[in-house]
């Protein structure tokens, strides 16, 4: 089992590497908000807690193992970055990307909330979004081996939600069904349209014979 390092605020601040000018606008506990920074950040194993990014750029960070818990991140690019094994928990995500990132494990989200997060060029074994509460998300031009939905939170009526994938390599989907039958509006091109067809279909068993 991975043991993960508690990281505190004093600490974040001065392992992240700044090309821009960055504020620090409000202390309160162990809490931070990093403001209009870009750069690297480099930590494996780490447990990042109670921080919140706004209008920031991660590039060509390596965060592998590490876990987000209590975070929020709005307006945030992880640009070119390893996020292997990166888990986030109870975080909150609004007009993010993750853009030309890999994860040559599994990046998980648990309890998570998506109000526009775009996942575009990311390569990864496992995608997983387990017991979140999905707004926005768009996932496009990636390569993903195993994408998993599960426990995806119905929304309050009045509140909108929509899935769009398009132009990405799956070699398996789960939940999707699930997902649908919940209400949430799924988009997908021509070309998933075909492949969701033939994946769901072998899930439940069915198999295509040659004619």
């Amino acid at each position: 089992m991975q043991t993960h390092k508690r990281f505190a605020a004093d600490e974040l601040v001065e392992q992240i590497h700044l090309t821009a000018d960055s504020e620090i606008s409000d202390w309160f506990s162990a809490n931070i908000e990093l403001t209009a920074m870009s750069g690297s950040f480099d930590q494996m194993s780490e447990e990042i807690l109670n921080v919140s990014w706004h209008n920031c750029e991660l590039s060509q960070s390596r965060l592998t193992a590490s876990v987000f818990k209590n975070c929020q991140f709005r307006q945030v690019v992880f640009n070119n970055c390893d996020l292997s094994a990166v888990t986030f928990i109870d975080c909150q995500f609004k007009d993010c990307v993750l853009l030309d990132s890999k994860c040559t494990a599994y990046l998980s989200f648990i309890a998570c909330s998506f109000a526009g997060l775009t996942l575009q060029g990311l390569t990864a074994e496992i995608l997983e979004a387990q017991d979140c509460r999905i707004y926005h998300l768009s996932i496009s031009n990636c390569n993903i081996d195993q994408l998993r939905f599960a426990g995806i939170e119905k929304l309050p009526s009045r509140s909108s939600s929509k899935v769009m994938i398009v132009k990405t390599e799956l070699a398996g989907i789960g939940g999707i069904t699930q997902m649908a039958n919940k209400g949430e509006q799924i988009e997908i091109d021509a070309q998933l349209w075909t492949l969701f067809g033939d994946l769901l279909l072998r899930q439940i068993g069915i198999h295509q014979i040659d004619s």
